[in-house]
């Protein structure tokens, strides 16, 4: 092999001084320095670099959530009393009503919150603005709902806020629609952004309640048109405004680890679910449990099924995380309607069949064609099968009268959602958010977590001898599989050490398997997919 000399700055290597110093390396190898030893023994490569959020950013976002809380404060004591009824009950609670508040709020801190985890490198900021922004609805939900309500009808209005355990469940009906919309813009937004967001789009959706509940006497005991359309479309209206033309998000990806975390999300808002659709459907609240057990548990079977069909007799993780759950919206409006269980089987096979159609075909068709990224598929969870519940509820109810609250209720959702959603998703867009490389990372806001690597990226494969970089790195390494993979279909951590190790510059401090595990857990090429995986 033909030899060529070349020359390098040692000091960058390993801090002895400003003496050049000339190797010697295959010719067929280019000289790339790799940044010294800091001295943990870690690199400085690994180090976390600027990012684009600033410092002051971070806290303007702690000065308007001070600011609302402060204000929160001062109205809860200004305006808020104790139910008559709380105050003179010697029974205590009723055990029905705090059992179903407890199974949703399970749904939403819980399902909801793990649900979201999927994302691999933004498992913190999935739980955790959960857990927060859902608290902040519940605080301001109730004040605007009583408000709204005590002006109806002409009456003068009345501020005091009468609080039980009814207004705190309202409370959380308001958080299930704000964070199924911040599903769809998980990741890409600034928690600012994401906090302004919520403390618009709740008053919204109390306005949009009222008119449903109280001024048309829309039939939606579960909330398929008011709490899942709402959300779903009010969330796809500010995803829109929020297009920054069409890219790839490489790190809007999942792990093993994180599917089976978001999959803790499902089987826990599965089992909550006919309590969501059942809470408010009085003497008729057996018969909505039962329907959404049947749909519900219908949707999960047609989920799996269509999945195998659509993957030639593979699953995927995201239509069993999801589509399984399709058949508890589609029945959210009509739950305490059905009196033939089998129609209850077969909506919710059809909202879990057309779930998993949309995650595969129309997810994609709004990425690369309409520039609208979903990034948890909650037009395909929330949005449809909310449509699908609406057209159902027009053929369960009766009389022609009620056929046209039920569409009117309908379009007045639809239209409140999206305008509405324009409208934040412009104000949101005003204010300062993440470059793409930033987006669905947890290490922007969060201390301890895992994502300084993916910053290095650039400069590791700047280290690697052929100059491999984004895709090339990719197939490389896909590559490396197939000529290392005869028989076993795995590769190990050792053969994948010795392989990046003889493509880096010899001046450069080796990789190791700690370094090797994460480069293979960064290419974006579906190895698993591929039914290859690294042994350790």
């Amino acid at each position: 092999m033909a030899r060529v000399a070349a020359e390098i700055d040692v000091d960058a290597v390993n801090n002895n001084g400003e003496t050049k110093e000339l190797v010697v390396v295959p010719s067929d190898t280019p000289i790339v320095q790799r940044p010294p030893l800091t001295s943990q023994g870690s690199m400085l490569w690994r180090a976390t670099p600027e990012v684009t959020i600033s410092e002051a950013q971070k806290l303007l976002f702690a000065a308007v959530l001070g600011i609302y809380w402060l204000v929160l404060i001062v109205l809860y004591f200004a305006t808020a009393t104790f139910d008559k009824l709380v105050t003179t009950q010697e029974s205590g609670v009723d055990g029905n009503e705090y059992t179903m508040f407890n199974h949703i709020s399970i749904m939403i801190f819980i399902g909801f919150g793990f649900l979201m985890t999927f994302v691999r490198r933004y498992g913190y900021g999935a739980l955790g603005y959960t857990f927060l922004i859902s608290l902040v609805c519940v605080f301001s939900a109730p004040l605007y709902s009583t408000w709204f309500r005590s002006c109806s009808n002409g009456n003068a209005c009345n501020a005091d806020v009468p609080l039980n355990i009814g207004t705190s469940q309202f409370g959380l009906f308001g958080a299930a629609a704000v964070m199924i919309s911040f599903g769809g813009v998980l990741g890409r937004v600034t928690i600012l952004q994401l906090l302004v967001m919520a403390i618009l789009e709740t008053p919204l959706f109390v306005l949009n309640d009222w008119i449903c509940y109280d001024k048309l006497e829309v039939l939606d005991v579960g909330g398929a048109m008011v709490i899942h359309s709402f959300g779903a479309y009010f969330g796809i209206a500010c995803c829109y405004m929020l297009r920054r033309g069409v890219q790839e998000f490489h790190d809007n990806a999942a792990s093993e680890d994180h599917n089976v975390f978001a999959m803790v999300g499902t089987l826990f808002l599965w089992i909550y679910w006919p309590s969501f659709n059942g809470a408010l459907a009085g003497n008729r609240q057996e018969m909505a449990i039962v329907n959404t057990v049947l749909s519900i548990g219908s949707s999960t079977i047609a989920a799996f099924l269509v999945s195998a069909i659509v993957n030639r007799g593979r699953f995927d993780m995201v239509h069993v995380q999801n589509a399984t759950l399709a058949g508890g919206v589609a029945l959210g409006a009509s739950a305490d309607l059905i009196i033939q269980p089998g129609w209850s089987v077969l909506i919710g096979t059809l909202a879990g069949s057309i779930s998993v159609v949309g995650y595969k075909w129309i997810s994609p068709f709004m990425q690369n064609k309409l520039d609208v990224v979903d990034t948890c598929g909650i037009h395909n969870l929330h949005g449809m099968p909310g449509i699908i519940g609406a057209i159902v509820s027009m053929a369960a109810v009766e009389g022609g009268e009620q056929v046209k609250i039920q569409i009117y209720a309908t379009l007045c959702t639809l239209g409140f959602a999206i305008v509405g959603g324009l409208i934040v998703g412009f104000l949101i867009n005003l204010i300062p958010g993440m470059d793409t490389e930033d987006m669905f990372k947890d290490d922007i806001y969060w201390l301890g977590a895992k994502g300084a690597w993916r910053r290095a990226r650039p400069l590791v494969r700047k280290n690697l001898a052929d100059g491999l970089s984004g895709a090339k790195l990719d197939q490389a390494i896909l590559k490396l599989f197939d000529e290392m993979d005869p028989e076993h279909g795995y590769v190990t951590t050792a053969e994948l050490q010795t392989w990046l190790n003889g493509k880096t510059a010899r001046s450069a401090a080796p990789f190791t398997p700690d370094e090797v595990r994460e480069m293979v857990d960064e290419v974006t090429t579906d190895i698993s997919g591929k039914g290859l995986y690294l042994q350790d």
